[in-house]
């Protein structure tokens, strides 16, 4: 009885199929494909990262510039505010010449 073909003394392993090979491989295939997963993740992750970074500078910027022109806004009120303080006080301050204008 013969159980198919036997690989002659010298000679090498019979020829595999690709389907063969491929199922032989399956494990290094898989590592590959998990391997290449992984880098475009990683380029991925750095891409949002980097987009991330840049709209956060843009926010601190434009949050920087509103801070700047609050500040402006409250010392120019802080003078007007200042100024009528001192025109109150001068016109309620007594004339040496006259009547206080300010009496009725």
């Amino acid at each position: 009885m013969t159980e198919g073909p036997q690989p002659q003394e010298g000679s090498q392993e019979p020829q595999k199929g690709v389907g063969r090979t491929l199922k032989d491989d399956a494990a290094l295939l898989a590592a590959i494909i998990g391997l290449f997963g992984v880098v475009i993740t990683g380029g991925v992750n750095a891409c949002i990262a980097n987009n991330d970074q840049a709209a956060q500078r843009e926010l601190e910027a434009t949050n920087a510039q509103r801070q700047r022109e609050l500040e402006a806004f409250n010392a120019e009120k802080q003078r007007e505010l200042e100024q009528e303080k001192a025109q109150d006080a001068v016109l309620k301050t007594p004339r040496p010449d006259g009547p206080n204008v300010n009496q009725q």
